[in-house]
């Protein structure tokens, strides 16, 4: 993207035309950009979008990372937490993508970590959901230093990190003291992996090194909730046969009920999966078909 050369301090003039565009009250310039190629929906023009249907412009450029033309508008004043776009606000855009630079901009200029909402429900969550262990760490401290650390968004925060697979956030949450048996609440999506428990949104991509650390950190392999009822109808209908061993060998309840399938044997088969079927045949799974 052309914006790209604003990083250079020297292009101050292509500085002052990007600022142009990006300025709403000068025409309609950013709004027709936004109606063509919207980067939160970069495959979709929308040529109907209004003035109003838009996030400002500081969203956007700290999406795209875009530090020196983000540091621009914030020295003109912007509000920092303005509500739109598909992330919520500036900050947790920035998070998502690791900007961990335009993070530190906006929280030095009162980015507000506690803006709960939108695709991720915070910032610290939507660093953990995309494994942005930079920006993770950022937020993380300032949760603690600030006293902003409540159960839920930590506890969410380490659901999003296991579905990540990133090891070192969910240890780092385990460290700050995170539940390792919470449960998520997915307001928007009810029957999203992030409803569940760690482990099962863990066991839903297949991390089995973050489920054996959240297994030797006392998670409950039996935990119910979430889609797939439980970790081990989740690790199933995937057909992740070294997890399913491990919630096995863990003590995971083979003909547990719940979720969208019945049982992990009903998940395994469903999906096509006569390797996992096989296996939960051998550990003893009830066949009630």
């Amino acid at each position: 993207m052309h914006f790209r050369k604003a990083r250079d301090e020297s292009a101050e003039g292509f500085l002052c035309d990007v600022l142009r565009l990006l300025d709403q009250s000068q025409g309609s310039a950013y709004l027709n950009w936004l109606r063509v190629s919207d980067p939160d929906e970069w495959n979709q023009r929308d040529l109907s979008k209004r003035g109003q249907d838009v996030p400002k412009s500081l969203y956007y450029t700290s999406l795209l990372g875009l530090y020196i033309v983000t540091e621009a508008l914030i020295n003109r004043g912007v509000d920092v937490n303005a509500r739109g776009g598909l992330f919520g606000n500036a900050l947790q855009a920035a998070a998502f993508r690791n900007h961990h630079q335009i993070v530190h901009l906006l929280l030095r200029n009162g980015a507000e970590i506690k803006l709960n909402e939108s695709l991720h429900y915070s910032a610290l969550n939507a660093a953990a959901v995309n494994g942005c262990e930079v920006s993770f760490r950022i937020l993380l401290e300032l949760c603690f230093t600030s006293r902003s650390n409540d159960c839920q968004v930590i506890g969410s925060s380490l659901v999003a990190a296991a579905a990540s697979g990133n090891v070192e956030i969910v240890r780092l949450l385990l460290e700050s003291g995170a539940d390792v048996n919470f449960q998520g609440n997915d307001s928007v999506r009810l029957n999203s992996i992030l409803a569940g428990s760690p482990i099962a949104a863990a066991s839903f991509q297949g991390h089995k090194d973050v489920v054996q650390l959240l297994i030797a950190e006392g998670a409950d392999v039996n935990a119910k909730g979430g889609r797939y009822g439980n970790p081990l109808q989740t690790a199933s209908r995937a057909g992740f046969d070294s997890l399913v061993k491990l919630l096995l060998d863990h003590g995971a309840d083979i003909n547990a009920q719940g979720g969208v399938y019945g049982t992990a044997l009903q998940a395994a088969s469903a999906s096509g999966h006569q390797s996992t079927v096989r296996l939960l045949l051998e550990r003893g799974a009830n066949d009630t078909h």
